[in-house]
């Protein structure tokens, strides 16, 4: 809020922007603050070994991976043949060359995209299996075809990693 000089309309016109409230976005700076301070006390403790120039190289090799999913939700009020129609009208425009960007903003129901531009960077088990295994069979700038999660089907989208974005993340 400060950094728009106290303009609170400004602040919250932006933040609605991404679809969120200002109680969202509280949420997501605690989440960081917090995964910080336990990144913090677990290399006190010895439980990573690796001080942040070393997680930073790790971040610069292909353990790690950047992607962008367009999520679409399951609809439970609607049959499976009915969701996998939808998700495949989505799949669709991705291969007739629509902006994956645009499609996630206007078809994907997955917050953390709305919020985060840069997208996720991902490493082996953490996400969901299938989901981890077509991420990282993607060449760069390639696009999957429909993966099935617990959460619905996903569209991913492989991007080069930006070290500009991990160097703002990992002091």
């Amino acid at each position: 809020y400060s950094s728009y000089s106290n303009d609170y309309r400004k602040y919250r016109s932006d933040i609605m922007s991404y679809n969120m409230t200002d109680n969202v976005y509280r949420i997501l700076k605690l989440d960081e603050i917090l995964a910080s301070q336990i990144l913090i006390k677990m290399v006190e403790n010895g439980e990573i070994t690796a001080d942040e120039s070393e997680i930073k190289e790790i971040l610069y090799t292909d353990e790690m991976i950047r992607v962008k999913q367009i999520l679409v939700e399951y609809d439970y009020s609607k049959s499976e043949a009915e969701n996998l129609e939808y998700a495949n009208t989505i799949l669709e425009m991705v291969e007739n060359g629509t902006s994956f960007e645009h499609l996630i903003n206007t078809y994907g129901k997955d917050l953390f995209m709305f919020s985060n531009s840069d997208g996720y960077y991902i490493s082996h088990g953490v996400y969901d299996e299938a989901f981890e295994e077509t991420a990282y069979s993607l060449e760069i700038g390639e696009h999957s075809g429909l993966v099935r999660t617990s959460s619905g089907y996903a569209i991913i989208k492989r991007y080069e990693k930006s070290n500009s974005y991990i160097d703002s993340h990992i002091k």
